[in-house]
């Protein structure tokens, strides 16, 4: 019995490390940034997940000003327009879910790599801001995140 119970415990583990469940499926990041052009009143967010590691069972919902954006799956980006405003992003996850505040200027594109990180013996999803080489780079076969908000 405490074989069986060890058994399944290990191959839910497995399960949950090598990040079994949805991925992203949309069009590549290569395909989708020539679509990256803002409007003048507004600004972009662009959200990426490189692995499927990183909280690999957990479903990531983006945050912005309280309004969910979308759900963000693995090895995935999300990409969305956002006013001209302070505002508050942050993912929404059984985590620690850190709040990250942006005062964008009209026509920016703002890039964030979502990592996991510790925190008080428990983890934490922080939206790291990076720079566009660093993001292109990183995101060139990332797919489109294709779960739309409700």
């Amino acid at each position: 019995m405490l074989k069986s119970v060890f058994v399944s415990i290990s191959i839910m583990f497995l399960l949950v490390l090598t990040g079994c469940g949805d991925k992203a499926s949309g069009i590549t990041f290569k395909e989708y940034s020539p679509q990256l052009a803002t409007k003048k009143d507004s600004a972009k967010v662009v959200i990426f997940r490189p692995d499927r590691m990183i909280a690999s069972a957990e479903t990531v919902l983006v945050m912005e000003n309280s309004k969910n954006r979308g759900e963000l799956l693995p090895v995935g980006f999300l990409a969305f327009d956002i006013p001209i405003e302070i505002t508050k992003l942050h993912t929404e996850t059984g985590y620690i879910d850190r709040i990250y505040t942006l005062s964008p200027e009209s026509g920016g594109v703002y890039y964030f790599e979502m990592q996991l990180s510790n925190y008080i013996m428990v983890g934490a999803l922080d939206l790291v801001p990076t720079n566009e080489e660093v993001a292109f780079a990183k995101m060139q076969h990332l797919r489109e995140s294709i779960k739309v908000k409700k």
